[in-house]
């Protein structure tokens, strides 16, 4: 982490000059231990003065801060409040004094609650001061749209206890964020570094440190940088925190009917559903030399990155072929062209209307399968291979497409994003492409393309990305090390249908 004067210019509360003051006076300590013995050389000594600098200014400010606040108490208790005003600067609300000057110091929440549910309040709103000054890494971060999700999070999913809310204190942390680079690189930690992590590997059962929480995917979607990934930029995602299943509910139509005076009641529905969802892990190993880690500073946030794109390349890919295959006492996730017409739990298979032949055809009968319950939230899902056959039906002026210019009147493809919309309207409704799915020359039984409602498909994320570091790779034979470091990731999600009947997936005879 880089320190410099003019950050102190953009805090608003004493607490933050506090948090901020601990983080340079920890890195004054880890320059002394670095140059122990011996003067500095020419940059160390001017970082030390940078350091010594920014120390002072945080000292008077802070101790500027608390007079002025000693001062306004003093005028209330004389009575004498009413031509004065605290500055917002300075004043807390009464009801987050149990949160501590320093909000990532955690063991003192306890100290300064007198219940549990003081406690837990405290845990969230130390979270959303963390939270408000979180910086994300990445030039594609939306920083009010991920800020708007985290604190939805801590409202409506966190547990009893606020696993979510400590989460955020813990790896939020600037201690912990210059701990967990200097992990990737293979430096010795400081002592209040190795208490930082210690700490947070408390939050998971898992081992290994979580993720700083400005980096993790599993809390920041920030979306797909090299795949395009259509289904998580459509689908209903449901996050979770401290549990390993998700229970929702999925219900059938309720059909009104009209009756004679006095006529009893029929029977009109609807049938109700309980569907669970399981998360399942998904891991991977980054190898890396020590060079590598000497070289770039920035190595743990350019990993996360990279662990980011990964996990967007599975998911399209899983997402869209998956068939529900075991995985240990759990399944695998069922995808929206589960790649087999039988797969259990899928949405409905339609067959083509010729044997092995697509034609414009089956588009109309996938269109007028799908029930007008979700017709009217409908979108359709293809590879480009399909889309090209799909727009060779249009003959005649735009009845497929709605189009009036394009060959030969389709309208005109848009180079899609990370969303995967085409641009394009088949029947009126959206069209996304699937890198992962079929195209006309695949076998007989596999979906070509899938027309169904998104929130019909749910996406179960467990919050939080556990990593360990693997500090000296062992080289063939086992014997000698390769001169190479690990970082070892794993993360848990799913997804299937809730409803077969909110999708149809066409599929060769």
């Amino acid at each position: 982490m880089n320190f410099a004067l003019s950050d102190l210019d953009a805090f608003r509360s004493v607490e933050e000059y506090v948090t901020y003051q601990a983080s340079v006076r920890s890195r004054i300590q880890e320059l002394d231990a670095a140059f122990t013995g011996r003067s500095f050389d020419v940059e160390s000594r001017e970082e030390w003065a940078d350091l010594e600098a920014i120390d002072k200014r945080a000292s008077d400010t802070i101790a500027e801060l608390r007079a002025r606040t000693e001062r306004l108490t003093r005028l209330a208790a004389n009575g004498s409040t009413e031509r004065y005003q605290a500055p917002s600067v300075n004043v807390r609300n009464q009801s987050q004094s149990h949160v501590p000057e320093n909000i990532f110091a955690i063991e003192e929440y306890r100290s300064r609650s007198s219940s549990d549910e003081s406690l837990h309040q405290a845990y969230r709103d130390g979270a959303m001061r963390a939270i408000e000054r979180m910086r994300f890494p990445h030039p594609d971060a939306r920083p009010d749209e991920h800020r708007a999700d985290m604190e939805r999070l801590l409202n409506y999913k966190d547990t009893d206890d606020r696993q979510f809310a400590r989460h955020i204190i813990l790896t939020a942390s600037p201690v912990y964020e210059r701990a967990f680079n200097k992990l990737a690189v293979g430096s010795p930690l400081t002592a209040e570094e190795q208490r930082g992590t210690q700490l947070a590997m408390g939050v998971t059962t898992t081992g290994g440190y979580l993720v700083p929480a400005a980096f993790d995917p599993t809390i920041i979607p920030i979306g797909a940088w090299t795949s395009i990934n259509a289904i998580r930029a459509t689908s209903r995602i449901e996050q979770i925190v401290g549990s390993n299943k998700w229970t929702g509910l999925s219900s059938t139509a309720v059909t009104a009917t009209r009756a004679a005076e006095a006529a009893a009641m029929t029977e009109q529905g609807p049938t109700l559903g309980q569907p669970t969802i399981q998360p399942t892990k998904v891991q991977g190993q980054i190898t890396y030399s020590y060079e590598t880690g000497e070289d770039r500073t920035d190595l743990a946030s350019e990993f996360a990155r990279l662990i980011a794109e990964a996990k967007d390349t599975e998911e399209e890919s899983v997402f869209t072929q998956g068939v529900g295959d075991a995985l240990g006492t759990a399944t695998n996730p069922i995808g929206v062209q589960a790649n087999a017409t039988g797969t259990v739990g899928a949405f409905t298979p339609l067959a083509t209307v010729g044997d092995g032949v697509y034609a414009i055809a089956d588009v109309d009968a996938t269109y007028a399968a799908l029930t007008t319950r979700h017709r009217s939230s409908a979108i359709w899902l293809m590879s480009r291979s399909v889309l090209g056959a799909t727009q060779g039906f249009e003959t005649t002026g735009g009845r497929l497409f709605g189009a009036t210019v394009g060959y030969p009147a389709v309208g005109v493809q848009d180079v899609p994003d990370s969303s995967g919309f085409t641009g394009l309207r088949l029947l009126g409704r959206p069209v996304y492409e699937a890198p992962s799915g079929k195209d006309t020359a695949d076998l007989a039984g596999k979906p070509l393309l899938t027309f169904y409602n998104p929130s019909q498909y749910v996406i179960v994320e467990r919050i939080g990305m556990t990593v360990e570091f693997i500090p000296n790779l062992v080289a063939a034979g086992g014997i000698l090390a390769s001169g190479q470091r690990a970082l070892v990731f794993h993360w848990r999600n799913s997804a299937k249908p809730i409803s077969v009947d909110g999708g149809r997936r066409l599929c060769f005879t």
